[in-house]
């Protein structure tokens, strides 16, 4: 069975004509369509309460006699879940006589020191 030219371009032709009847058909269904939203609604979506600083806690560190710098932190998030930290130096913040600065280091590093 051979299929002659015209024969393509008529399946052709119905194919396409199915696609955009589908996609018409869809977009009819799903597409996006205009409405109108009143200023009281859009003001009640995105009007944050009043903002409160966190309550932070910190107590000191004590690691089974050592001396260690640091504190643990306690506070509660803005949605009101706590949160638990820890903050370490690396040694005594008192007598700390230079800042330690890291850079990165390696080829991609290049322009991140000025």
């Amino acid at each position: 069975m051979r299929i002659s030219k015209k024969g393509v371009l008529k399946i052709m032709a119905s194919l396409l004509g199915l696609g955009a009847v589908g996609g018409a058909l869809w977009w009819s269904l799903f597409g996006l369509k205009p409405y109108d939203i009143r200023p009281e609604q859009m003001r009640a979506r995105y009007t944050h309460g009043a903002i409160t600083p966190p309550q932070a806690e910190l107590t000191p560190l004590k690691e089974q006699g050592a001396t260690v710098h640091g504190v643990d932190l306690q506070l509660s998030s803005f949605d009101g879940s706590p949160l638990s930290g820890r903050l370490i130096y690396p040694g005594d913040p008192a007598k700390a006589d230079k800042r330690h600065l890291r850079f990165p280091k390696g080829p991609l590093a290049a322009g991140c020191i000025s």
